[in-house]
């Protein structure tokens, strides 16, 4: 019998991928009463429990009879790091009120920057601790973290930060994202704002893995300056947004 550092099963249901790599769109293997051997950080085996519990024994052991395993989920597209709320607003947009009027009132992320850059750095961190330990209950291993909440650069700069901090230790993956969403309340959303996201780039290198730029009304507009970079709106989804990779 061979020993090995983890055993888990026997499975109620177990869901995988029938073959590797796996693609969407790819067919998954769903297994009754299943089991899995694992020695280290490397999965030896998987199988009908009934083989991997006679094949294995296992320094620790954890029974799943009433529970389903998956492979573990990637959350590509999430807000976690903001204090405050807004959940008054959710009336307000089952009325059919746009969300650029409520920009206009007031509300939408510049309730949520005012929140986010009165916490303090601990304050945000413990937040962000607890999410992420919340949305790994549920199965998800990497997870994308967008900061976007403070607006201005400096803003940006340290909720980058917090969402690096070593400190913060979940048991799950954090990719972060430099969201650029609207200008400060102060400037014009032009080629204003526009340079200084433009310049902001180089800044934000070695925080941010993706800059996630937001170009719905109110947003940043189409902008095209002459014989350099350029940013412009288009259409996925729902709002509009542009995304691309920081190379370092």
């Amino acid at each position: 019998m061979g020993r090995v550092s983890l055993l888990i099963g026997p499975i109620g249901q177990l869901v995988t991928a029938k073959s590797m790599p796996w693609r969407y769109g790819d067919q998954v293997l769903i297994m009754e009463n299943a089991g899995i051997a694992v020695d280290g950080n490397k999965i030896i085996e998987v199988g009908s429990w009934d083989t991997i519990g006679s094949k294995y024994e296992g320094e620790c052991r954890i029974p799943a009879e009433e529970s389903l395993v998956t492979a573990g989920l990637i959350d590509p597209h999430t807000h976690l790091l903001f204090s405050g709320s807004r959940e008054d607003e959710l009336e307000l947009k089952l009325e059919g009120v746009p969300y650029e009027e409520i920009l206009r009132r007031g509300g939408g992320i510049y309730r949520t920057v005012s929140a986010t850059v009165g916490a303090t750095d601990n304050e945000l961190r413990r937040i962000l601790l607890n999410r992420l330990f919340e949305v790994a209950k549920y199965g998800t291993t990497t997870i994308e973290v967008k900061s976007g909440y403070g607006i201005e650069l400096n803003q940006e700069i340290r909720l980058l930060r917090i969402i690096n901090d070593p400190s913060i230790k979940a048991p799950i993956d954090v990719v972060p994202t430099y969201l650029v969403h609207v200008p400060p309340r102060d400037m014009d959303r032009g080629g204003e704002y526009v340079n200084m996201v433009m310049g902001s780039l180089d800044k934000v290198k070695g925080l941010a893995k993706f800059v996630d730029v937001f170009c719905d009304e109110g947003g940043l507009l189409r902008y095209r300056k002459p014989g350099g970079a350029s940013l412009e709106r288009h259409r996925g989804g729902g709002a509009l947004g542009l995304g691309f990779m920081l190379m370092k």
